[in-house]
């Protein structure tokens, strides 16, 4: 990656800890900190959509996922409007 992970990045890799359970591996399989875009957004990451450079969105409906996560961490997501 060459540069430190954003505000963005580290709010979801936060979130991603707490994941216990994603039976389609759509999360846990996709969201890696080596997998981030050139312009410093997980554009790539399943269920995330970027904008400018910036997470603007995460939709993550009807996956089954189970978490034991803190989520407060979106708050940190700057740019995020869905």
């Amino acid at each position: 990656m060459g540069h430190l992970p954003s505000q963005d990045i580290l709010a979801l890799l936060e979130f991603k800890k707490g994941i216990k359970h994603d039976p389609t591996g759509y999360v846990l399989g996709s969201w890696n900190e080596e997998s981030v875009d050139y312009d410093g957004c997980p554009s790539t990451w399943n269920g995330v959509l970027c904008n400018g450079g910036n997470v603007a969105g995460v939709v993550l409906d009807n996956l089954g996922l189970y978490a034991d996560a803190n989520l407060g961490v979106f708050s940190n997501l700057t740019k995020c409007i869905q």
